[in-house]
């Protein structure tokens, strides 16, 4: 959950799902309320839930599906320090088919970075 401090206003979520993963990996999910985009929150947020997947869970990598379209949240996850692996797939929305897009982080190269 991501949470205002001082006014514990709840902005959105940050988690991993494992459903589905390879062992050793885990899918980075994220939201935030709209009236609380482009403020950062979820940047924060996800960093801290990226560390502790690679230092206390022991994960070796993370993966995060994408709106192909959905370009705040690719520089979201590029400011974590994901990185596009080029495959794409289909998802259906309350708009349709919508092409998703697959970013990978490798535990090595997160804590590289760190």
């Amino acid at each position: 959950m991501i949470t205002e401090r001082l006014a514990g206003t709840q902005l959105g979520i940050v988690r991993l799902s494992t459903k589905g993963g390879a062992p050793g990996q885990s899918a980075l999910v994220y939201y935030v309320a709209s009236a609380h985009r482009g403020q950062r929150h979820a940047t924060r947020a996800a960093a801290m839930v990226v560390r502790h997947a690679f230092d206390e869970l022991g994960f070796e990598a993370l993966l995060a599906d994408v709106l192909f379209a959905n370009e705040p949240s690719a520089r979201l996850l590029e400011r974590v320090g994901f990185e596009r692996t080029g495959d794409r797939k289909l998802a259906q929305s309350d708009k349709g088919p919508e092409q998703l897009e697959e970013w990978r982080v490798a535990r090595r190269a997160f804590l590289a970075k760190s």
